[in-house]
């Protein structure tokens, strides 16, 4: 993880409800000495983010509902995603990116 030293660090995750992963996550990567660390998520309760707002530099959430009933009451569908799927995307992420840069320099 050593490549976030001095770096602007985006955590993105689909919502908290303790705030937990999220402050252990910002905790592992405080160790690598990062720029800042920016926490963004879609919904949160708002205990969640009181912790949070102390860890990161900055806290990006769409709604922080009064009453909150968790995450997925949030979301029409909340299936959970594999490790394999996450990395699938990346990759294909990369890849347009790279098509992208190509296209541009030959214009």
């Amino acid at each position: 993880m050593s490549d976030v030293a001095g770096k602007t660090v985006i955590v993105v995750d689909d919502g908290a409800a303790t705030g937990n992963t999220l402050l252990e996550t910002v905790q592992l990567l405080m160790k690598e000495k990062p720029g800042r660390i920016v926490i963004a998520l879609p919904i949160s309760s708002r205990s969640a983010m009181e912790q949070l707002a102390i860890q990161a530099a900055e806290v990006v959430c769409l709604l922080t509902p009064r009453e909150f009933r968790g995450v997925g009451a949030f979301y029409a569908s909340f299936e959970q995603i594999t490790d394999q799927q996450v990395l699938e995307y990346l990759h294909r992420l990369d890849s347009e990116k790279a098509l992208g840069s190509k296209l541009k320099a030959a214009s």
